[in-house]
Order: structure tokens, then sequence, then C-alpha cells
């Protein structure tokens, strides 16, 4: 209901329950995480939601009303979450009834009438919160994208999925970064994963590309065949010899004999190995990712060996990167082709979800155990 964006309503006590727009709940590390996250580790508290914003954008609470009578400041409610190397969600905003936003055109990231009034949809790299108040200020330094003229609100978590961090992190690495020839061949790891199965389908939709996907267990393996188009599936975890990187080159050459011209890179470690060893002359390595050795110990996670002398006279390439040109429309046409593509129906989408802000860490551990099939999603 989009009444249930209404200051007003939410000062007259209009809401039913134990939260509106004057509290939110927060959840937030207790202490430094070693390893996997664990709910031990973690807290959740009930806040009323801060009408001024200290330096540092988290918030100091005070009694003057809501939106505090000042201009370009946005009460955000929370719909859908996320996880990835960074929080965002997706969220209904709502304006007080009285204020004005004042574009300035010095700052493109300041809210506009149209990305700010009653109903608008949008995602945002923000405190993980089911309420919070967005300034300015807050979005000049982060990173948000406007998703009003691109789904429905009965489609939000498309925001933080297919048309968010992982949609923008397969398009950015596949068109940016890959670049492929019709009818290349990809190699892509996680691949029932958020990115990993977007980057495959988006790769045999536009290119034509043959897609050799890695994955844990039979049902994954069999999910990226028949939902999203993988031309072969390799499961990682009937890898048995003692040398991972060998067996899986193996397996790979089964799929594709003549070699792999492309990898997209999420897990690091043996895979990143096999695909060096499977790489074809001007072959390109995509990376952005390495969540094999995300739990190690700083400094204690084991290197990857790379010959670099076979680079030299195959021009082959490796390249990191980051969703954020792509994302945020400095580069590339990410919402409005993905978007389209999604329409079509040349892209499948997968979610794990969870209910409720206190399940968060549960889903944040998902990614670390394999337990997620394609994207992880926390409704608030």
């Amino acid at each position: 209901n989009r009444a249930d964006c209404d200051p007003d309503r939410a000062r007259a006590g209009g809401y039913s329950g134990a939260e509106t727009l004057r509290h939110r709940r927060f959840s937030h590390p207790c202490v430094r995480p070693r390893g996997r996250p664990r709910a031990a580790g973690h807290g959740h508290e009930r806040r009323p939601v801060p009408s001024r914003w200290d330096q540092d954008g988290r918030g100091a609470t005070s009694h003057d009303g809501l939106c505090g009578g000042q201009s370009n400041r946005v009460a955000e409610r929370g719909v859908a979450g996320e996880f990835a190397q960074e929080q965002c969600y997706c969220t209904r905003s709502a304006t007080h009834p009285n204020h004005q936003p004042t574009p300035t055109h010095s700052n493109p990231l300041q809210p506009t009438p149209t990305h700010s009034k009653v109903g608008s949809l949008m995602g945002a790299a923000l405190p993980f919160s089911s309420v919070q108040l967005v300034t300015s200020e807050v979005l000049s330094k982060t990173m948000s994208w406007n998703l009003t003229d691109h789904i429905s609100e009965d489609e939000i978590t498309l925001g933080i999925g297919v048309l968010g961090m992982p949609g923008s992190t397969a398009y950015g690495g596949l068109t940016g970064v890959l670049r492929p020839n019709e009818g290349e061949t990809l190699f892509v790891s996680a691949a029932a994963g958020a990115v990993g199965s977007l980057v495959g389908q988006m790769a045999k939709a536009k290119y034509n590309c043959t897609v050799v996907g890695s994955c844990g267990g039979a049902a994954k393996n069999e999910l990226v065949k028949a939902k999203f188009g993988f031309d072969h599936a390799i499961d990682y975890k009937e890898l048995s010899s003692d040398d991972k990187a060998a067996e899986l080159a193996s397996k790979i050459k089964e799929a594709v004999p003549d070699g792999i011209d492309m990898y997209f890179e999420n897990v690091g470690g043996y895979h990143f190995e096999a695909a060096m060893a499977t790489l074809r002359p001007k072959g390109r390595i995509a990376v952005c990712g390495s969540i094999s050795t995300y739990n190690y110990e700083s400094g204690t996670a084991p290197l990857n060996n790379i010959n670099i002398s076979q680079m030299i006279y195959t021009f082959q390439r490796i390249e990191g990167f980051v969703c954020m040109p792509w994302l945020t429309g400095r580069q590339g046409n990410f919402l409005a082709d993905v978007s389209q593509w999604y329409r079509e129906g040349k892209l499948n989408v997968e979610e794990t979800t969870f209910d409720g802000i206190h399940s968060w860490v549960d889903a944040f551990a998902a990614l670390f155990t394999g337990a997620n099939t394609g994207k992880v999603v926390v409704k608030l």
C-alpha cells in the first residue's frame, strides 16, 4: 500500500504493528567478524528515524519532525535487502507534503521531483535499516539507481538482482571487460549464483556463446542447464584429486576440447588456475570476485599461481573490475538494456528469500556455504 510511505499517517499513528516511519530496525555487527558471519556477532536495534545527519552519515536523532523542515530530505522505507560486498536495498520514497526538493545542477545525485516523489522506486548502497532519511549529502557519497521506469513495486526484488549489483556486474564484466565475439566460449564459476547465472544467460542471448558453468551439486548443475541455458555444467564438489586445478582443467577440456576464450571469475583458487590452463590465445579473464578466499584471516589466503610468460605471445588479458560504472549509468546502458532483455524473456532469475531484518546473518552466511541459489534477498 503506497499509503505506507505517508509521513502524516505515521505521525497520526496510522500504522499497525511495532514499526512506523518514525522508527526503524537496524542491524549491525557487534564485534569484528572472523571467518564466516555468525548470529552471535551481530545485534538488532529499534531506533528513532533520524531527522538530522551527523558527519559520518549515520544520523543523530531529534524531535523536530520526520523531515525537519529542511530541503533535499527524503524518508525511505526499505522493502528488500541484498548481500554483496556492500549492502544495498530498494526503497519506496516518501517526501513531506510541504517539501519541495531543490535540484542542483552541480550535484547530479541530488534528489529531483521525479526521484523523490511518493511511490518512487530506487536502489542505493545505504545502511541495512528498514527506514531511514536520505539527504542529498548522503546520496552524494554513495551510489544509487532509479528503478521507477523499469519495474513495478511488486517486482522490487529485481532492483537488487537482475537490475541491481548482480546484473550490472554481469553486464559490465561481459560487455565492458570480456567483450565477446560471436560464438566464442565462456567459462563461468559460481554459475548458479546471482552474477554467474546472469552472465551466462547474457552471453548466450546476445553473443551466441558456448557457455560452461561450474557449480556445487547435481541440482545446481541441472538448474544452470535447464533454466539458465548453459551448454555444459561441471560439479566442482565431485573433484577428488589432490590437484583440483588440473582435474577441473580436464573437465573443462572434456566439455570444450578447444579450450575457452573467456573466463568470468567469481571464485578464485583452483578455478582460476584451471581457467588459465585452458585459456586460448587472445583469451580474456574478468575478475569480479574470489569468494573461496573470503573466510581466511587477512594475509593467510593461498595465492594463485600465474605463469605470466604464457600471456605474452598469446595476447591474453586479465582484468579486475567492479559494477559501479555500469550500475550508476556512467558507462554502458545497463538498466535500459537488461530490463528489456528481462521483459523479452531472455533472462531467467532465481532468488533465495529470507524474511525479516533479524534473518540477515543467516542470509549472508548462505553465500559462503552454497545454501543459496541465485540472488539472496532479505525482505524487510
